[in-house]
């Protein structure tokens, strides 16, 4: 995936739960597979 893009992603999920970097990209990571996962089921 595109670094800029995960970068965006992070800060949205960042802003969206007020929370820190650190869970953000926890956060961002679980639902970039929960993604990946339903587009390979298609």
């Amino acid at each position: 995936m595109n670094e800029e893009i995960k970068k965006m992603l992070v800060e949205v999920t960042k802003r969206f739960l007020n929370c820190s970097d650190e869970e953000a990209i926890e956060q961002t990571d679980r639902w970039l597979k929960i993604v990946h996962e339903i587009m390979e089921e298609e």
